[in-house]
């Protein structure tokens, strides 16, 4: 059940054990992106892994900018599991920059408003016009309930595609100005500029610079029970225990 890790950026399992009283660092298992715990997330109940990054409060995983996290006019693709216990506001799975502060990259949230699981990718830092998508495919989740969310930039059609447990693909309008890079901060569980965080638990996370195969998205999300990052990279761990 290998997936081919071919510009794969980071794999966050985000499992580590945390009983919310101090920080716990959130390693990336395939490169050295950790991200830092600003608000002493505790642990939550997983799905891929028996432990997941609990969000029962605002705060986030944050990691500053660098060149791996940042993507411009590229293709990549985002895919996280993530369970949702409260729709009251919109709800940041990741996200890159200062949405207010004319600095939004990207992000992948659950959008209050349409009742949406939503792709959005910034053209221009100035304006913020960009390409979005809404999980149209999957219609309003559920709370406290699992979801596989992909959400991918095609630099080719200038556009953004999403799909929610390895379901139909939503594409959204195609735009011209293609996709920004900036110098904001990366964020798992918020967003720069707004007071909306994740409120339930995520993990794993995963970055891609690059498209998946609907034949990749389909292995990843594994019939609803995810794959490790052991499981994901088989081959890899193979070589490394020879």
């Amino acid at each position: 059940m290998s997936v081919d890790l071919t510009n794969l950026i980071s794999y966050w399992p985000l499992n580590e054990s945390s009983n919310g009283s101090a920080p716990v660092t959130r390693a990336d298992a395939h490169n050295g992106n950790d991200l830092t715990d600003n608000d002493n997330k505790p642990s939550g109940t997983g799905l891929v892994y028996s432990l997941a990054a609990d969000f029962p409060t605002a705060g986030a995983l944050i990691h500053t900018d660098n060149a791996p996290l940042s993507m411009g006019n590229i293709d990549f693709t985002f895919a996280a599991w993530a369970n949702l216990s409260d729709k009251t506001a919109n709800r940041f799975i990741l996200s890159k920059g200062n949405i207010l502060g004319g600095g939004s990259e990207y992000r992948l949230y659950y959008d209050q408003p349409t009742n949406r699981f939503t792709m959005s990718v910034n053209g221009s830092l100035a304006n913020g016009d960009g390409s979005l998508a809404r999980a149209d495919g999957l219609g309003s989740p559920s709370v406290d309930t699992w979801y596989f969310v992909v959400g991918w930039y095609d630099s080719t059609a200038n556009l953004t595609r999403i799909c929610v447990n390895d379901g139909t693909v939503t594409d959204g309008q195609a735009q011209s100005l293609g996709a920004v890079d900036g110098d904001g901060i990366f964020a798992v569980g918020y967003a720069l500029g707004v007071d909306e965080f994740w409120l339930g638990q995520i993990g794993p996370v995963m970055v891609w610079k690059r498209l998946l195969t609907s034949g990749e998205i389909t292995t990843l999300y594994n019939g609803g029970a995810g794959l490790t990052y052991a499981a994901m990279s088989g081959e890899r761990r193979f070589l490394l225990v020879r």
